[in-house]
């Protein structure tokens, strides 16, 4: 089975934008080191919009990824 790529774009409020940045981190370290099958799991700024982030993630099978989908 191939790959699964995913690009998740994210954009949130002005008075959020601080916070959700903060736990997007931390889902971006947990990822990396407890689920299995990620090959490439990154966070990444807009540096025209403050407020918006993107994940580009790739994982090995659905089996695995839906094992991430699952956790908190």
């Amino acid at each position: 089975m191939k790959n699964i790529v995913i690009v998740a774009n994210i954009k949130v409020k002005e008075e959020f934008k601080d916070e959700v940045y903060s736990e997007l981190v931390k889902l971006y370290e947990a990822t990396h080191k407890y689920d299995d099958g990620c090959i490439q799991y990154e966070l990444h700024k807009d540096l025209s919009d403050k407020n918006s982030f993107t994940f580009v993630e790739t994982w090995e099978n659905q089996e695995l990824l839906d094992a991430h989908m699952t956790k908190e």
